[in-house]
């Protein structure tokens, strides 16, 4: 939880931080015993009093933020408030237009004990034998998907598709409402972070089409547990925390579709590898590769990473030639969405030096780009080289 308030801080340091800026992070243990503070210190655009009293307030900002251009600076803010208050602390700002924020919290910590860690290793083992969910192929349940990323479609597409869901595919917002207008679904699962238009927008607008809706579950990076009856305020049913995690997507499905679901008996699923099968881990993890295994065919795993060979191949050109020109927005927006891909698809080696690169042009480290490019154009090559192989 402390992760994820830093995380929405420094990210929004960062956005509105101008690029001969910085930004510092600072901790300390208050005299108050076991009160932390943690501030992230910024010399970016600054904010009026006005907007600071609007910063933390749930959905106040939805509209605008939850799209991309603005993502983290609404939503995000307002949970970050909520877990600094649920860890006994608070969450506060200090800023003046044009003269940088510092944005602070407090949380109280303790060292755990011994009952509390036997609990937590239990609760993970727990969340590891996650019963096995299928449906019933032949009265399946009809499913729109609602995402902007194409590898993320795709990949949630298949993990329902093997599982015996029919399903259907819609890349934002606006496409949504058409499709829900023309078909009738079981449910729909709808990312909140969309350009133009996103989720919660999204579901308005479908709540007000005159015909029988179903439920609609949230897919977001910011959802926890406590923020149930806020997401149900703004319309939505539930939702699911992202990164998508297939087996709990399935039992999230299942809670709303009972009626359609069968639960496998087997405590593991075959995924067509053998147990010794652990080469070659550096291009590609295995343990991704093995859950797609689970929801996907050989098939569609290769033209999974055929589309990733070839968007990879034109996100790296293009990066490069942005180099000649110092473009850094245009290479920054690249190497995020290389990272993303290849974080789902679990191309680890691409995932890491693109962070690496991408981390760099943030903290001003320049000298190096273009041989950090080339480096990485290298890697992208022998993955082309090598992952049909890896996969087959």
């Amino acid at each position: 939880r402390i992760l994820q308030i830093l995380s929405n801080l420094t990210s929004n340091a960062l956005k509105f931080t101008e690029k001969n800026g910085q930004v510092l992070l600072h901790a300390s243990k208050e005299l108050k015993d076991n009160l932390y503070r943690i501030a992230v210190e910024d010399t970016g655009i600054g904010i009026s009093q006005n907007d600071q009293q609007k910063l933390f307030q749930l959905f106040s900002q939805v509209d605008n933020s939850s799209t991309k251009n603005f993502s983290g600076t609404g939503l995000g803010l307002a949970i970050s408030k909520q877990l600094s208050h649920m860890m006994g602390g608070e969450i506060g700002v200090s800023s003046e237009p044009d003269e940088g924020s510092v944005f602070w919290f407090s949380v109280m910590g303790e060292k755990a004990n011994g009952d509390q860690i036997d609990e937590y290793d239990e609760d993970k083992i727990r969340k590891s034998q996650v019963k096995k969910i299928r449906f019933n192929s032949v009265n399946a349940p009809f499913i729109l998907i609602v995402d902007d990323n194409t590898i993320n479609r795709q990949v949630a597409n298949q993990i329902l598709a093997k599982s015996g869901i029919k399903t259907d595919l819609a890349s934002s917002g606006e496409a949504a409402i058409e499709k829900v207008k023309l078909n009738d679904y079981d449910l729909i699962l709808m990312d909140i972070q969309m350009p133009n238009m996103d989720g919660i927008t999204a579901t308005r607008e479908i709540k007000k089409i005159k015909k029988k809706i179903p439920a609609i579950i949230a897919m977001t990076a910011y959802s926890m547990k406590e923020d149930e009856e806020k997401f149900l305020s703004q319309g939505m049913d539930d939702y699911i925390a992202k990164p998508i995690v297939a087996d709990f997507l399935l039992a999230k499905i299942a809670s709303h579709l009972p009626e359609f679901a069968v639960t496998d008996n087997e405590d593991k699923v075959d995924d067509g590898l053998s147990d010794n099968n652990t080469t070659e881990t550096e291009l590609i993890n295995q343990d991704v590769l093995n859950q797609l295994r689970k929801y996907a065919d050989n098939e569609t795993i290769k033209s999974f990473f055929e589309e990733f060979e070839i968007e990879s191949k034109s996100l790296i050109t293009e990066c490069i030639n942005a180099a000649k020109t110092s473009d850094i927005s245009k290479i920054l927006s690249n190497l995020h969405t290389l990272k993303g891909n290849a974080g789902t698809l679990g191309v680890k080696s691409l995932e890491k030096l693109a962070k690496t690169i991408e981390d760099d042009l943030k903290n001003q480290k320049l000298e190096d780009l273009n041989v950090n490019l080339n480096y990485l154009l290298k890697n992208f090559n022998k993955f082309t080289d090598e992952y049909q192989a890896i996969i087959k």
